[in-house]
């Protein structure tokens, strides 16, 4: 966040509250809607998929590969937090 000390704390406090606020009402939008790649895992759980039935985790010497296990034989796969691949 940007300092701004001619503002004082109150201006860097509605700043936060406004990007927050932000947030919200894009998570809100997201979850009538499906995923898509380059998602993040908060995006994909804010979305109409909702939480995994199962979560199955590799870790390796290039970071983290998760497989999302959904009922219907429907998977979203992500690497170190972005999802790359959905199967359904």
């Amino acid at each position: 966040m940007i300092d701004y000390p001619e503002q004082g704390k109150p201006y860097a406090s509605a700043v936060a509250k406004s990007e927050k606020a932000e947030r919200s009402k894009q998570f809100a939008y997201m979850k009538g809607k499906g995923v898509s790649i380059g998602m993040s895992q908060d995006e994909a759980l804010a979305s109409n998929w909702g939480k995994p039935v199962r979560i199955n985790r590799t870790i390796t010497a290039h970071g983290t590969n998760e497989q999302w296990v959904y009922g219907g034989g429907n998977y979203l796969y992500f690497e170190n937090g972005k999802l790359t691949a959905i199967q359904n």
